[in-house]
């Protein structure tokens, strides 16, 4: 069948190493759109930071999929075409436990913001990991002196929930203790880090539900990705991706092993995938 949607990861898939989309990847996309083919970002960041490389990749009048599939919008309208929320009970239960490890990030993404506590400041600052942390996340001014009295106070709806640690021991206690507060979908996007989204959310599930929307089958889309987020897209689409920098245990979900993110992985599976067969 003929390709009809192709959605992709951005960090470790469409963006290279220094997290720009490189002239191949931006010409193959450009190409892609010629041929009538839907080209969408299927991201774990947030809406805002989707938002910028769709427009950064001409994709503005098309969609986005972010928050790991919490989040389904039209870009050239603005319209949210779904939102999959945490409780608040549960977010606010979760930042208490969050709490008692002093040397574990946590952070709260809501719908137009994401908030981290000023008690974690100084351990950002001034310790290894955390100053690694403060170089991958845009969280400075996020900062609030309290995340539970901010979501009670404004009421805000939490997408997603993030911790990080080096501990993977301290990751999987923690995990233990959210996911026995409800039922909740949890992934990675790397090795020091787990998610935590209201039950149900993947962006397999987001990717089917735009499809569905569009009229296109399964058998008509690729997806491309590298991590635990992208391993439902890459078993739903007809052809997954996989980037050969990622998580060697999200191979079996793939298809199709392109390059490197470093080498243009991305336009080099649409190279081959899509642009040879024409």
């Amino acid at each position: 069948m003929n390709t009809k949607l192709i959605a992709t990861d951005l960090d470790g898939t469409l963006l290279n190493e220094v997290s720009q989309i490189s002239p191949r990847n931006l010409a193959a996309i450009r190409r892609a759109r010629q041929l009538g083919i839907q080209v969408v970002i299927a991201t774990g960041r947030v809406a805002e930071q989707g938002r910028a490389y769709s427009r950064e990749a001409g994709l503005e009048d098309g969609y986005l999929i972010s928050s790991n599939g919490a989040r389904l919008e039209r870009l050239d309208s603005g319209e949210v075409l779904f939102e999959e929320t945490l409780s608040q009970r549960i977010a606010i239960e979760s930042v208490k436990i969050f709490r008692e490890y002093p040397t574990l990030f946590y952070k709260v993404y809501c719908s137009a913001i994401s908030l981290c506590e000023e008690r974690i400041r100084p351990w950002l600052e001034n310790t290894p990991f955390g100053q690694h942390l403060a170089s991958i996340y845009a969280f400075a001014e996020h900062f609030v002196p309290d995340i539970i009295a901010a979501l009670q106070k404004e009421q805000l709806p939490v997408i997603k929930m993030i911790i990080c640690s080096e501990k993977e021991a301290e990751l999987a206690e923690v995990t233990r203790r959210i996911t026995a507060l409800d039922e909740l979908e949890t992934t990675r996007s790397g090795i020091t880090n787990m998610e935590f989204m209201a039950k149900g959310v993947t962006k397999g599930r987001a990717l089917e539900r735009l499809c569905c929307r569009l009229g296109i089958a399964r058998e008509e889309t690729i997806a491309l990705g590298d991590s635990y987020n992208d391993q439902a897209m890459l078993e739903f689409a007809g052809t997954g991706v996989f980037m050969p920098n990622g998580i060697p245990q999200v191979r079996a979900a793939a298809d199709y092993v392109t390059l490197p993110n470093s080498q243009d992985g991305f336009a080099h599976a649409l190279e081959e995938l899509v642009f040879a067969r024409l």
